[in-house]
């Protein structure tokens, strides 16, 4: 059986390809740096900014570095 599906995109890739309409000032990371952390955390069962901001600080620097830039 074959799929219909012509392109496949992760996750990431999505997030990536996500336009930024926050302004550039104050800005310290990409939007998609941010949106990736925080869907591993609402998977791990995060919920709310809190929770995400606290899986996101509970996290080694080496596991948050293969989730991307």
């Amino acid at each position: 059986m074959q799929s219909d599906i012509r392109f496949a995109f992760s996750l990431a890739d999505q997030f990536e390809a996500s336009a930024d309409f926050r302004s550039s000032r104050g800005k310290r990371y990409s939007l998609s740096f941010l949106l990736n952390r925080a869907a591993c955390a609402m998977m791990c069962g995060a919920q709310g900014f809190v929770q995400i901001a606290e899986w996101i600080c509970a996290q080694p620097r080496s596991k948050l570095r293969l989730l991307g830039r």
